[in-house]
């Protein structure tokens, strides 16, 4: 759920300066798959804390797993300045994952970034784009997505390239044998409107996974 619908926190930064570290963050993504695009990761995130200070990080990988790039710029923080105090935004290409137990969420270092947010008293995060692949209202901070065209359009074109396939084999699986998500929770590859229709009421991951189809085919974004 991407809270574009309530007020934005107060905050003595414009948007205009947390689209240009959007804008920065990007560019860090961008060299890093240039150099090596099996390590570097597919989100910028940065911590802004109320005195102003900036810290970044890319996502990257650790003992074969994804450390997410809001974890990362965290850990950068707080290598440098010592815990997070409260009130810090978090500025992030891609909105905060909130998986827990899916094989994504297994693929991934550590908590998910939402409950990572959550425990660090985040009160903002700002993101580029609001990844289509998260459902729920896990998060106890506001998220806002950027209202500049060009940087939104930008971190869209850089979160496609991922979490399209994401989306491939969620609905149907990557091969013989090799389920995607929606198969394993009892949702058969290519269902009808109705049949995810009828799903989209069950509770749990089926539900929401069901609902995510459904709006994947109309052409919205969760």
């Amino acid at each position: 759920m991407i809270l574009n619908d309530f007020a934005q926190p107060k905050s003595k930064f414009s948007n205009d300066k947390l689209d240009a570290v959007l804008a920065e963050l990007c560019g860090l993504v961008l060299q890093g798959q240039k150099e090596d695009p099996e390590l570097n990761g597919r989100v910028g995130a940065a911590v802004l804390d109320p005195r102003g200070r900036l810290v970044t990080g890319v996502g990257y990988k650790h003992d074969g797993k994804s450390v997410h790039g809001e974890y990362s710029a965290i850990e950068n923080y707080e290598n440098e300045y010592g815990e997070l105090p409260k009130g810090c935004i978090i500025i992030t290409t891609l909105s905060p994952c909130n998986e827990s137990h899916d094989k994504t969420a297994a693929e991934r270092y550590g908590q998910s970034c939402t409950d990572l947010l959550n425990s660090k008293h985040i009160k903002m995060a700002y993101c580029g784009y609001g990844d289509y692949t998260q459902d729920g209202d896990q998060h106890k901070f506001t998220v806002v997505i950027t209202s500049n065209d060009k940087i939104k359009e930008l971190c869209k074109k850089i979160a496609d390239t991922f979490l399209k396939r994401l989306s491939e084999n969620f609905a149907d699986g990557k091969g013989p044998g090799r389920p995607g998500d929606s198969q394993r929770h009892g949702i058969s590859k290519g269902a009808s409107m109705a049949e995810l229709e009828k799903a989209s009421h069950s509770k749990g991951r089926k539900g929401q996974l069901a609902r995510w189809q459904i709006n994947m085919r109309r052409g919205k974004k969760k």
